[in-house]
């Protein structure tokens, strides 16, 4: 539809025009809305059950359809799909216009109403809806992942399924229905006097009735006149057709702010409304008619402040300490039910950390999250002995949650505590530093850093040929050349890429002192034992780090000949011990 382009079946210059294009062409079709008002009304139908239409708007944000017209806006049947758009009713009213209607699956729509005879039905699928406004959206079949302000939730006729729904509203949800299941789902009423949740079987003759509602949270306006849940055996007919059985079944579910919790009434005749509850014990109930109330086997059947947490209002989160986590039915979550809480995480959780997995009370599932850790180390290279330094730190993944404790390991057993620690590891290799973090609930998360020790740098091998050679008459201590034979060639090995620093050290005879070392003669120790000893020469000079590892010593250090005699060359990297050679100068 213009201005949209690129459809293999052309453009149409309107929305009926291209509704109508796709009855015309059988098969499945598609009708693209470009981003916009769009105005209607549309309908499709047709006798083909093959002869499907999807409608596909720019965006639930971006496509509105809007008409002035009378009937349906939107009015969309054969097992058709509608997605992507928001259909608007126009403000004032427009007498005699319905609101919308779809047979078959609406996703990511939007439906926004201020006429409360403006209905909008789904009979099918609906996932991710958002309803604003005045009236009502009916649902025959399932909806999913929706929310609805203002516009109340109706549940219709055949077996429907209701899961991951906040509805908030004077009516949040009320419904006339043969089956039906609702799980994971949030129904806040704005009405201090109002049924947060009403249900009556559908309106046939002796009709019989199954709601059950699981996980779910009802949450009432306050006034005196508030009702929580409400069942009624009333179907409206009259003998002999007045047969009309209401069963509803509450688990694992909250009522809170309500004057009455549960209320149960059928008019007489041979109507019926009967309620059973697990885990919850009323604290006000209203009866009339037959019908009974039943308490089930729960655990405790809990009547007690759920410490809700984690406000905008339409959260009512479960805190940690809260009494109705793992306090939910032990049985398996059934095809009906949602497996996941409101928030898309998983229904079943070890809450209170007892090592069993149990669902909790209501339309959250306490996560008990551990804090979500990061580390950092700098530098993540060091040598051995070197110290360096450990940061991190810890965010609380659960609301009204604290951190209680931050601790580093390392794997050499050191442990240290708070965010920040500094470690000098002893050995070389691949190392890991550890920070784990302790909430409130006592959960714990945890983060590794990696540091790479290197051993310290060292000379790994020194040697010098010939070892007796002449020192050159002029130049510097060290030359690149071997072409002269004079002085001798050196060869080092280090551990790894460093400077090798070298020095001299020059053979003399000495004394054996009294603690078995070798020192200078002097008169007082001439008559000690001979010894030979070793005494540094001025100077020294340094191959930097790469450097080609073959050299030629010419035997002057610091610009000064070394006079013959017997010597040893010290190499020395870092400040790891000196490997020394032998050599020996002559003229």
């Amino acid at each position: 539809m213009a201005p949209a382009t690129g459809c293999a079946g052309g453009q149409q210059p309107t929305l009926q025009p291209g509704l109508n294009a796709a009855v015309a062409a059988l098969g499945p079709d598609t009708v693209r809305l470009a981003a916009g008002v769009v105005n209607g009304p549309g309908a499709y139908n047709s006798a083909n059950p093959d002869n499907t239409v999807t409608l596909v708007g720019a965006g639930r944000e971006a496509t509105v359809v809007t008409s002035t017209a009378t009937g349906y806006i939107l009015d969309i049947r054969n097992n058709a799909t509608v997605t992507d758009l928001t259909v608007r009713q126009p403000s004032p009213v427009v007498p005699g216009q319905f609101g919308t209607l779809i047979l078959g699956t609406a996703d990511r729509v939007g439906f926004s109403s201020t006429d409360s005879g403006g209905s909008v039905m789904v009979q099918g699928t609906a996932r991710h809806i958002v309803g604003t406004g005045s009236t009502y959206f009916g649902i025959i079949g399932t909806v999913e992942d929706s929310q609805f302000t203002g516009m109340s939730l109706a549940t219709w006729t055949s077996a429907t399924i209701v899961r991951r729904v906040r509805s908030i509203g004077p009516s949040p949800v009320f419904g006339q229905n043969s089956s039906l299941v609702i799980s994971s789902s949030l129904f806040v009423s704005t009405d201090p006097n109002g049924t947060v949740a009403g249900f009556s079987p559908s309106p046939v003759p002796n009709s019989q009735a199954t709601v059950v509602l699981s996980n779910v949270t009802l949450i009432g306006g306050g006034g005196a006149g508030c009702i929580g849940l409400g069942a009624s055996g009333n179907n409206f007919y009259s003998a002999p057709n007045d047969f009309a059985t209401e069963n509803v079944t509450l688990a694992n579910s909250i009522v809170r702010n309500c004057a009455t919790t549960l209320s149960r009434d059928s008019t007489g005749g041979n109507r019926t409304a009967n309620i059973t509850v697990f885990n919850l014990s009323p604290t006000a109930v209203m009866q009339s008619g037959a019908g009974t109330l039943t308490a089930g086997p729960g655990d405790g059947n809990l009547n007690t402040d759920p410490l809700f947490v984690g406000l905008p209002s339409l959260e009512y989160l479960l805190r940690f300490s809260s009494p109705l986590v793992d306090r939910g039915l032990t049985n398996a979550v059934s095809p009906q039910e949602s497996t996941t809480d409101l928030n898309g995480d998983p229904r079943v959780v070890d809450g209170n950390g007892d090592g069993t997995a149990t669902r909790d009370v209501g339309a959250f599932e306490y996560q008990r999250r551990p804090p979500a850790v990061t580390t950092s180390v700098a530098p993540a290279t060091a040598e051995i002995g070197q110290a360096v330094a450990l940061s991190g730190s810890a965010t609380e993944a659960d609301p009204g949650e604290t951190v209680t404790g931050l601790a580093w390991r390392c794997d050499d057993g050191a442990i240290a505590t708070g965010a920040t620690a500094s470690h000098a590891f002893k050995t070389a290799g691949a190392h890991t530093a550890t920070l784990s973090a302790t909430d409130s609930a006592g959960a714990t998360g945890a983060a590794t850093a990696a540091i790479t020790v290197l051993a310290r740098p060292s000379v790994r091998s020194l040697s010098l040929s010939p070892t007796t050679f002449r020192a050159a008459a002029k130049g510097g201590s060290a030359v690149a050349s071997a072409a002269t034979p004079v002085g001798t060639k050196v060869r080092v090995g280090v551990t790894r890429r460093t400077a090798v620093k070298f020095t001299v050290q020059r053979r003399t005879s000495g004394r054996r002192s009294k603690g078995g070392r070798c020192v200078a003669t002097t008169k007082r120790n001439r008559g000690a034992k001979r010894c030979t000893r070793y005494v540094a020469v001025r100077g020294s000079f340094t191959r930097r780090a790469g450097a080609k590892s073959q050299f030629k010593f010419t035997g002057r250090l610091n610009g000064r000949r070394l006079s013959s005699g017997r010597y040893r060359l010290a190499a020395r990297a870092g400040t790891t011990p000196v490997k020394t050679r032998a050599f020996r100068l002559v003229r």
